[in-house]
């Protein structure tokens, strides 16, 4: 119900997909009048469609700033 709470609190829409609901209880009837909850028609996993898939030359990227900074 977490996750559903803040993308409305950021006034994003909701997957339609997405486990849990907004905690209504947690606001006034006031508030929720003034900004419905709104849902997407996209599902869940649509959203991470853009996201680039992870390769080894990221592995070399991150591990050089990771010395960088000290950690390693």
């Amino acid at each position: 119900d977490i996750a559903p709470t803040i993308l409305y609190l950021l006034g994003l829409p909701i997957p339609q997909d997405m486990d849990g609901v907004v905690l209504r209880e947690i606001f006034t009837e006031e508030f929720i009048a003034t900004r419905p909850i709104r849902y997407s028609g996209d599902s869940f996993s649509d959203t991470t469609r853009g996201i680039k898939e992870y390769v080894e030359e990221d592995a070399t990227i991150i591990q050089k700033r990771l010395a960088d900074l000290g950690y390693l």
